[in-house]
């Protein structure tokens, strides 16, 4: 299957997001956000568009996708990242509004989050989960397994995937039969086939964040790969955009872990099992370490350089506090 013109396509999104309509959108929605934060009486609130929840929706909507699909070629990241913060700004005014807003806070404050944080604006993916929690858990374990991942929160992580394998309706051989019988549509079989599968890609991360093994780790990306594939061919929106999410997140929680930042970190001769002790041991923490931030990734370059100087790194607001 031919893929789109990435090129046409950020010039196309780069218009959209300029246009003097969005821009009215996006000012309305944040004004709006402001007199809800600050309580101010509705009958004070000046004339607001009427479809602008709708409209800023799936303006919202096309911005992130697009962010996410901008991100799979070269050259996009700066574009891909502005779509993505404008988009989850978007959602992130509708969220204030909820009186208004028919889509589930909790489910779209999540994707706005995910959005920061693959944007790389952590500090507002940060603030953005913190307001989830206010919202009750939704009857949806695989959603609680994103939040859960997300937040590190590695055994409950674990216990949503048991959850999800257990649950009968996602077992191969019931869905074969349930679609056979007329009782769920090839739709719904394409759904809950995909999200078995993303929990299976999820599931070999743990694995991987435990033992360290690379092949876990490909694996696991490779299945989200296929995922977002059969969500394209069979035009279901909500597999695709989960896929995309799961393989950037993946991607970068792999990219970033401790197992490969520090896997091979062997200073004056120390043998890597302690290394490896060290990474397991930052598991068994109330709150697991198992990434660095960019800051650390970036110090750890500078002590691992062959002519390096010698010099101390002091982070007062990281996790990393290493001599050389």
């Amino acid at each position: 299957m031919a893929g789109r013109n990435l090129n046409i396509f950020a010039k196309e999104l780069a218009q959209y997001e300029l246009a003097s309509s969005t821009q009215y959108l996006h000012a309305q929605a944040h004004a709006r956000a402001i007199l809800i934060d600050s309580a101010a009486p509705r009958e004070q609130w000046p004339s607001f568009s009427k479809q602008l929840d709708e409209r800023l929706y799936y303006g919202a909507n096309l911005l992130i996708s697009g962010g996410l699909e901008l991100l799979e070629g070269e050259g996009f990241a700066d574009q891909a990242e502005k779509f993505l913060t404008r988009g989850a700004e978007a959602i992130e005014f509708l969220c204030n509004s909820i009186d208004s807003f028919k889509a589930s806070p909790r489910e779209e404050l999540l994707k706005a989050a995910l959005a920061y944080h693959i944007a790389s604006r952590h500090a507002r993916a940060y603030v953005l989960m913190n307001k989830l929690k206010k919202y009750p858990e939704q009857n949806n374990e695989f959603f609680e397994l994103l939040i859960a991942i997300f937040e590190r929160q590695l055994e409950h992580a674990r216990s949503q995937t048991i959850l999800l394998f257990e649950e009968e309706g996602n077992n191969d051989v019931t869905i074969s039969t349930m679609l056979s019988n007329g009782e769920i549509s090839p739709e719904e079989a394409v759904d809950r086939l995909g999200k078995r599968s993303l929990t299976q890609a999820v599931s070999l991360f743990l694995e991987y964040l435990k033992v360290g093994r690379k092949d876990y780790l490909n694996r696991a990306i490779e299945i989200t790969k296929n995922i977002v594939q059969l969500g394209k061919e069979s035009r279901d929106v909500g597999l695709w955009w989960t896929a995309r999410m799961v393989r950037h997140i993946l991607n970068e929680f792999g990219d970033s872990s401790l197992w490969n930042c520090l896997g091979n970190f062997s200073p004056e001769g120390t043998d890597n099992f302690m290394i490896k002790r060290y990474i397991q041991s930052n598991l068994m923490k109330q709150t697991p370490i198992i990434n660095l931030w960019p800051s650390q990734i970036k110090a750890l370059w500078w002590i691992l350089q062959q002519d390096k100087p010698s010099f101390g790194v002091r982070m007062p607001t990281s996790r990393l506090l290493k001599k050389a």
